[in-house]
């Protein structure tokens, strides 16, 4: 198993909420909608990682302002497909596992050498849902977002609101450009009611405004005023 070592800026976070919504292209993050349940390895596919509901509809994940990295590479990413579609018009081709054994693998690609890879975190015990994007003409996934199940059920994403991007600049589409960091992002988590399963909707639960993270315990995420 070829592990790569995540790039994490979640601690360092120094945009606002906001800053965020405050632009007219601003479009919230979106909730996932589940699609038909899909195993590559029954249909004849390689990748036995690949396992997991399909999301039915294209959807919206925003990331925040934050230290190290440009305004414009935020917004550009963001603001993907506007506006006549949200920024991951490819839903077909992400899928959301779940295991509340934990233990799910964190999926990296190497674009550059052709390589799967896997996360530092991968396959800890906490690691109880994943979304990811798989290629099965390329036969590769990367995890864009993983976590625990908590309560309500809710689940939630570990390191909080961290968006996992893929490897290389630009290799994935122009806007990504973070070259595998884990971002601050606009999701905290998703919620849903009744049983998980085709047709279900995840609610997203999304980064308050700055005055009640404190009372929410996000020590992790920082957000301060910024001057844009």
């Amino acid at each position: 198993m070829t592990m790569i070592l995540a790039i994490s800026s979640v601690a360092n976070a120094t945009g606002t909420y906001a800053d965020l919504t405050g632009r007219a292209e601003y479009r919230a993050s979106t909730g996932l909608t589940l699609g038909a349940h899909y195993n590559p390895v029954a249909s004849g596919e390689s990748h036995e990682d690949a396992i997991g509901y399909v999301i039915a509809n294209p959807f919206q994940i925003n990331l925040l302002y934050q230290a190290d990295i440009n305004d414009s590479a935020i917004d550009a990413f963001n603001d993907y497909g506007y506006p006549t579609t949200l920024n991951f018009p490819d839903n077909d081709y992400y899928f959301l596992r779940i295991d509340e054994g934990g233990g799910l693998p964190i999926g990296i690609w190497d674009f550059t050498n052709g390589i799967q890879c896997y996360a530092p975190d991968s396959g800890e015990s906490w690691v109880e849902w994943t979304l990811s994007y798989w290629s099965s003409s390329g036969g590769y996934y990367q995890t864009i977002f993983a976590g625990d199940i908590i309560d309500d059920p809710y689940l939630h994403v570990r390191p909080t609101a961290g968006f996992r991007s893929f490897l290389g600049e630009g290799l994935a589409n122009d806007v990504e450009i973070f070259d595998g960091a884990t971002i601050d992002s606009e999701v905290l988590g998703y919620t849903f009611t009744g049983d998980l399963g085709e047709g279900s909707f995840l609610e997203p639960k999304l980064v308050p405004e700055p005055a009640t993270i404190a009372l929410l315990g996000l020590g992790g995420l920082t957000l301060l005023r910024r001057k844009r």
